[in-house]
């Protein structure tokens, strides 16, 4: 396959998961109600669950997702190693150690009875 042609499927696929993202779920919407909702057309419970529910959720999932990618490139990229992972620099260990600085420190009174259970 060209690459060209690879770039062009994933971009079909991008677009079609964004989609069926915005359609799918609790309230399902057809194809032509999205595009009224896009269009500032549709009806105002249609337009509150797709542009300050779906979209949001959708934007942030597809640039998460370029985050991790890009940031897994470049970690793999910097150490020559292409199984290279985030335990390699203790990443792990550190974001562990954060939370549980955080369940030490800045959690209310009312919610400290657990700490016993997530530090084992």
């Amino acid at each position: 396959m060209k690459k060209g042609a690879f770039w062009l499927l994933l971009g079909i696929l991008l677009v079609t998961g964004l989609i069926l993202s915005l359609i799918i779920g609790t309230i399902p919407l057809s194809f032509k109600e999205l595009l009224a909702v896009l269009a500032n057309q549709g009806t105002p419970a249609h337009q509150l669950v797709v542009l300050d529910f779906r979209l949001p959720r959708t934007l942030v999932s597809i640039l998460a997702g370029a985050g991790l990618a890009a940031s897994g490139y470049l970690f793999q990229g910097v150490t020559h190693n292409d199984l290279a992972d985030p335990g390699i620099l203790g990443i792990n260990a550190g974001a562990g150690l954060t939370v549980l600085l955080y369940l030490g420190f800045f959690t209310s009174q009312t919610s400290s009875h657990l700490l016993p259970l997530v530090l084992g």
